[in-house]
């Protein structure tokens, strides 16, 4: 009797350690939660100084990205964000249509981009204009903008980029803390075959 409650035991001990190593890796079957996290809810609140409408993205995976969106559905017309960040002509001509892409995390605060001694925080902009990524345009934007009193506790970033037909394709490469360590790699494909333009409304006060 006694012999068969020590196997009891050690039956329910082994299995104990099997049901452990087997959520051990169940986790890390599931992956490391991302350094950052990309949402296009859009700026729609009294909390924003510019309100832009929520975006549709497709995510998909390549090789060489943390991961990669198409835009898809349909892209809100905002002509007061246009007047605002000045991407109108005197002629009142230029993108119309805004998207957002805001990148947050809860790990890693945004440092304060030192302009004198180029570290800290940056995004690296590179757009690809047309099918065949023909034209590339460098926008390294370790900008005064982010250099405000804040940054050293924000964990957001927020990315207006104005939409029209034009096909083009964006690598973003992000870095909060302004480290090779925590740069991360996105692409962004802005194709109107994939999308289409909300009408301007009719209403001559827009």
């Amino acid at each position: 009797m006694e012999k068969a409650s020590v196997f009891k035991s050690v039956a329910v001990s082994a299995c104990a350690v099997l049901l452990v190593i087997a959520c051990a890796f169940g986790l890390a079957a599931c992956g490391e939660t991302p350094l950052y996290k990309v949402d296009f809810s859009g700026t729609v609140g009294d909390q924003y100084k510019h309100q832009v409408a929520a975006s549709t993205w497709r995510e998909s995976d390549e090789e060489g990205f943390e991961k990669v969106y198409t835009l898809t559905g349909t892209v809100a017309y905002n002509l007061k964000v246009a007047q605002d960040l000045g991407y109108l002509d005197q002629d009142g001509n230029g993108r119309k249509h805004f998207v957002i892409i805001h990148f947050s995390s809860e790990d890693l605060a945004r440092v304060a981009y030192n302009e004198a001694e180029g570290t800290g925080f940056y995004v690296k902009i590179t757009n690809f204009y047309g099918t065949d990524d023909e034209t590339e345009v460098v926008k390294h934007t370790s900008f005064g903008a982010m250099a405000d009193a804040d940054a050293d506790t924000s964990h957001d970033y927020y990315l207006f980029q104005g939409v029209d037909e034009t096909v083009r394709t964006l690598t973003l490469e992000i870095s909060f803390d302004g480290t090779e360590e925590n740069a991360r790699l996105y692409k962004f494909v802005i194709d109107p075959a994939n999308y289409k333009l909300e009408s301007a409304p009719t209403d001559s006060a827009e």
